[in-house]
């Protein structure tokens, strides 16, 4: 086995350039339903947190959000009562918009609606702690209806335990819903309080997940893959060509064109055939 330690710097130059000519978006945040009544069912119902399917899903109206319209919804936090301990687990937010405030049916389901998912990664917390956060992956376009949450484990959590979040009980309707599996699922009638960062649509703006892929130590003759991702933030579509890169890193795509508002996942390949240090800087 070969001792080896390689880096690769994904950095693309063009967003350098792009930064010349166009002022990026500042961010901005407003707080909804900010009030002291607890629930401990909804954004998230920590208590099954050790379950890889549990999902939380709550639909905020559009009163509140109207200064969002035709913004870009880039993170969301929560607030509750703290936690009782550590913990990590993986999970999926999503967004939706619905005409529909509320849920019309009391049995209790999962709400239909066409989510993007925009954040899915490690999240982790502790006693030092009293917020649930989440930075978007891909910022969310809000269209100015009804906007469903939906955040969900992707693998079982580490723990369990019951938290309270804050916020602002529902008189009369039910306007969220929690469970696990395909057959546990139960309504609530809460609006948790929430942070939510936004900024202005630029005409082009990007993001790249990370500066630095690690391939640590690696047999020779043997091939490994890792990602990054590039995120096209402008309403214009985006092109762009990855350089600087060769053997034993491949990347097979290197000319890019990028929708607007979406996100593409680079494979770097790394294959190599003698024993040394390989360091390389893509742009």
């Amino acid at each position: 086995m070969t001792h080896l330690t390689k880096f690769l710097r994904a950095t693309l130059c063009l967003i350098a350039m792009l930064s010349v000519n166009v002022a990026f978006a500042q961010s901005e945040s407003i707080t909804i339903c900010d009030g002291t009544d607890e629930n401990r069912y909804v954004p998230f119902y920590f208590y099954y947190l050790d379950n890889a399917s549990a999902t939380s899903q709550v639909i905020y109206p559009a009163s509140e959000l109207e200064s969002l319209k035709g913004k870009q919804i880039t993170g969301l936090k929560f607030y509750n009562a703290g936690y009782s301990s550590a913990w990590n687990s993986n999970m999926a937010v999503s967004l939706a918009e619905v005409e529909y405030q509320y849920l019309s049916d009391t049995n209790a389901s999962y709400i239909e609606a066409d989510f993007t998912e925009i954040f899915a990664g490690s999240v982790s917390g502790d006693e030092t702690m009293n917020t649930l956060e989440f930075t978007f992956t891909t910022p969310y376009v809000y269209g100015g209806e009804n906007l469903v949450v939906e955040i969900k484990n992707t693998t079982a959590g580490s723990t369990y335990m019951q938290i309270p979040f804050y916020g602002q009980q529902v008189a009369d309707h039910v306007n969220a819903t929690y469970g696990f599996d395909s057959v546990f699922k139960y309504n609530q009638s809460f609006l948790p309080k929430a942070t939510i960062s936004y900024e202005n649509v630029a005409e082009y703006g990007a993001r790249v997940s990370t500066d630095q892929l690690n391939f640590s130590t690696t047999f020779t003759n043997s091939t490994i893959v890792k990602e990054f991702s590039i995120s096209n933030t402008g309403s214009n579509d985006l092109t762009a060509q990855i350089a600087g890169v060769s053997a034993p890193f491949t990347i097979e795509h290197t000319e890019l064109s990028i929708p607007s508002l979406t996100t593409v996942t680079i494979p770097v390949t790394f294959a190599p055939t003698a024993d040394d240090e390989y360091n390389q800087t893509a742009t």
